[in-house]
């Protein structure tokens, strides 16, 4: 089915979380591609869909992940991966908010 022609209201964008969604996790390696997650990401930038990817890992760094995804053959901007971290800042920034963060060194 063409994604252009589902019912309903047009889709504008979609929020897709990465592991066990794009990618099966692994602890000692990048993990492998879940199958037909490329494509299926492909086809909706081709629709004119925005994606930002979302994800609860915080043991490394948005960039080492985008790193990862990018070796398992994924093609996406980094600023469109969206770490629970990154989330936490900016409504932090909203609210003016100033806490004292104890994190792991990779989460920001």
């Amino acid at each position: 089915e063409n994604m252009t022609e589902i019912p309903g209201d047009p889709v504008k964008g979609i929020l897709c979380d990465i592991t066990g969604v794009l990618k099966e996790s692994a602890t000692a390696s990048d993990g492998v591609a879940i199958q037909g997650s490329i494509e299926g990401l492909a086809r909706l930038e081709a629709a004119g869909i925005k994606i930002k990817f979302v994800t609860n890992e915080s043991q490394i760094t948005r960039k080492e992940l985008h790193a990862k995804l990018h070796r398992l053959g994924f093609s996406m901007p980094e600023d469109s991966i969206m770490p629970p971290a990154f989330a936490a800042i900016e409504f932090m920034k909203q609210k003016n908010l100033r806490p004292h963060l104890l994190v792991h060194p990779n989460v920001l």
